[in-house]
């Protein structure tokens, strides 16, 4: 988005991506434990299906920002294999101080996800909610994410 607004503009429209993602968090979440209910692998099968047709719809709706002078041609499937390396990231730790930090804070951020499945594991085993309590639950944290996000906008 900043290849094409800036100041007020991109604020705007940052902030209501931000709204729309969320409520389509919390709209997933109730969604998802609907499925569940019926048929777990039916929530696996409809995200796939999301997530094809968002592919999809950027791949045909989204135009290039970038100016045709500034693109690069693109490479042959040889020259693509040989300029792909998974080892990339670790050049990431090399590159000063502040973005070791900032890389390590986030890599060890993500290992947190785990106490949301422990508290899934709990609402669901202890508590003995169904799928459907567990979505009501999750739409009810999530449920102030899309006005706070459109609040600012």
């Amino acid at each position: 988005m900043s290849d094409l607004l800036s100041g007020k503009e991109l604020a705007i429209a940052s902030e209501r991506s931000r709204m729309w993602a969320s409520l389509g968090l919390a709209l997933g979440v109730v969604g998802g434990s609907r499925l569940a209910a019926i048929q777990p692998r039916l929530c696996y099968l409809v995200a796939a299906g999301c997530g094809a047709a968002t592919m999809a719809l950027m791949g045909l709706l989204l135009q290039e920002s970038l100016p045709k002078d500034k693109r690069l041609p693109p490479k042959s499937g040889l020259e693509l294999a040989r300029s792909v390396n998974p080892l990339s990231f670790l050049r990431l730790f090399r590159s000063g101080s502040a973005l070791r930090t900032l890389t390590l804070v986030q890599g060890f951020s993500l290992l947190g996800d785990g106490g949301y499945d422990l508290d899934e594991a709990f609402r669901a085993d202890v508590v003995g909610w169904d799928p459907a309590q567990r979505g009501n639950f999750e739409l009810g944290k999530f449920a102030t994410h899309p006005l706070d996000g459109g609040l600012k906008a």
